[in-house]
């Protein structure tokens, strides 16, 4: 009976309007817009800049980032960019998950950087995997997680 109640009861609950939002703009109620050219810079610079970057790709929901020095990065930074939903560190990289507009998020990324020039997707190799040197199950996950 109080699974019907509560299913019953949240049918009725109406999401708020996002006042942010124009009427006509073809957003869904509650639905955020992210201005990516600003969450470009702010995941740059929490990665610990361009120049720490070794390689750069994206999956269906994440920026996935191979750093030369991962102690320069910094999470809470990342973390607190618009549109970035969490950071994860794995398999030698730190992947921030952006969620299903990746696609804008490493555009933007791209062009204000030069990092399509030199990351391991734009020369056909590795799609920012874990380094050659790694961990054996590392590079495992790695291979396996490619999307």
């Amino acid at each position: 009976m109080a699974f019907l109640y509560l299913f019953f009861a949240s049918s009725r609950l109406v999401a708020p309007r996002d006042e942010g939002v124009p009427r006509n703009s073809g957003a869904m109620q509650g639905e955020l817009i992210v201005d990516y050219a600003q969450t470009a810079p702010a995941v740059l610079k929490a990665v610990g800049g361009e120049s720490n970057v070794d390689s750069f790709a994206h999956c269906a929901t994440r920026l996935r980032f191979v750093l030369k020095d991962p102690s320069k990065a910094d999470r809470a930074t990342a973390e607190a960019a618009p549109g970035v939903i969490t950071v994860v560190e794995s398999g030698g990289q730190f992947q921030v998950v952006i969620g299903n507009d990746v696609a804008k998020a490493h555009g933007e990324i791209l062009k204000i950087s030069g990092l399509g020039e030199r990351s391991g997707a734009a020369k056909g190799g590795s799609r920012g995997g874990a380094r050659r040197s790694g961990n054996p199950l590392a590079r495992l996950v790695d291979v396996t997680s490619r999307t």
